[in-house]
């Protein structure tokens, strides 16, 4: 579960609308991402438009180094459809690590609000 953070190659790297600055590597990517939510196959740049541009910015339920970036992508008869981004966060750095990225419906998983577009 995750993905190793301290990884000499990376994907990319974006600054999120609070300023910190967030690591997608390529072994999280590959052998994570890919492999645990095949879903996410292509969908590289909707990774990195919900860390730069997010609708929401939740902090986990499950682990308080932890913030989940919501992007809406779309919708079903029962509810939204969001892109989620975990991040692994290192605060007095300002600086975090993609963990993993999929695909959820509705904000459920979200703990307390951190930052929502106005």
């Amino acid at each position: 579960m995750g993905c190793i953070i301290y990884s000499l190659t990376e994907v990319f790297t974006v600054t999120d609308p609070r300023g910190y600055v967030v690591t997608l590597t390529d072994p999280c990517w590959r052998d994570h991402i890919l492999v645990q939510h095949p879903i996410m196959a292509g969908r590289q740049d909707e990774v990195r438009r919900t860390l730069e541009a997010p609708d929401y910015i939740y902090a986990s339920k499950m682990k308080r180094t932890s913030h989940l970036y919501f992007r809406e992508i779309g919708a079903t008869p029962t509810g939204t459809l969001y892109v989620m981004v975990v991040v692994d966060m290192r605060r007095r750095a300002k600086r975090g690590f993609v963990q993993s990225a999929f695909i959820v419906e509705g904000l459920s998983k979200g703990g307390a609000l951190l930052w929502q577009r106005t």
